[in-house]
């Protein structure tokens, strides 16, 4: 049986824990697009004093750190969903077996979509060049492809994080695939509550994003432990199996009749006793 998500429930209970701990969430949401643009601008200025090797390791560093951020913003989301402790210091404290089994995940997923990203783009230039309307339908067809194996794939991130330890990255793309199955409608709907959400997030000047984008990561935190984590299932599972064990009628062993059967054998030998006398008795007179 699956569990029942509710968006509207799930906002509310995201709130709650938002208002808690709003100062981890938002702290580490600037710290990490402020370590984005520090990266991003000194490696835009090493580009033009014509260092271009520096500049492209600066970018690589400042890719590796922010991501390291992001796993660690990530697991803050649901280790608050779990009521475990949080801290600034678990968004850079990440074990080094998940962060390369979550950069592989990554890059098996743009290995995924490059193909069809090189194939729309030889058959738009080919054949689109000549001829826009069927250029524009290779376009959107191209864009629906990507799009949907962002969607099948897109907890892959959250699955790294609960899986590094014991899956490959290609059996995590697999579960994230499997996980997803059927509900596609399913996540487009939330998709886009998600960025109506943001959206009103960001009239004001971008300010509400500082709100409504940890408040995103906590829906979905809730909606991943719902919907798409195998855990929960597992989790429904061992509880069943537990109740039924706690509950089965306990059958106990009888107790050892030692004491009475050496009674009943002791009497069963003094009546033996007896009656060989009152025999013997008989035959003597």
């Amino acid at each position: 049986m699956q569990n029942k998500f509710s968006f509207r429930a799930s906002l509310k209970k995201s709130w709650s824990v938002f208002k808690t701990n709003w100062v981890l969430l938002v702290g580490g949401l600037v710290g990490y697009y402020a370590i984005s643009i520090i990266f991003s601008v000194i490696s835009e200025f090493l580009s033009k004093a014509h260092m271009g090797i520096t500049s492209m390791l600066v970018s690589v560093l400042g890719m590796v750190i922010t991501f390291v951020i992001l796993i660690g913003y990530y697991m803050t989301g649901l280790r608050l969903s779990s009521n475990q402790p949080v801290s600034f210091r678990g968004l850079i404290e990440i074990p080094s077996k998940l962060l390369g089994t979550a950069i592989i995940v990554q890059l098996i997923r743009s290995a995924i979509m490059l193909p069809i990203v090189i194939i729309a783009g030889i058959l738009f230039f080919i054949i689109g060049m000549g001829n826009l309307p069927i250029g524009i339908v290779i376009a959107v067809v191209g864009l629906i492809a990507i799009l949907y194996i962002q969607l099948r794939t897109g907890f892959t991130l959250f699955l790294s994080i609960d899986h590094y330890e014991m899956m490959k990255p290609w059996a995590i793309i697999k579960q994230a695939w499997q996980s997803t199955k059927g509900k596609e409608w399913l996540i487009i709907k939330f998709a886009i509550k998600i960025a109506l959400i943001n959206i009103v997030g960001a009239l004001p000047m971008g300010l509400g994003l500082l709100v409504t984008l940890p408040l995103s990561l906590l829906v979905a935190v809730d909606f991943y432990t719902t919907r798409i984590s195998s855990k929960s299932s597992h989790a429904h599972t061992e509880s069943a199996h537990t109740d039924m064990v706690v509950k089965s009628p306990e059958i106990e062993a009888p107790e050892p009749e030692t004491e009475t059967a050496t009674e009943e054998t002791l009497m069963d030998s003094e009546t033996i006793a007896e009656n060989a006398e009152t025999i013997s008795e008989t035959g003597d007179s």
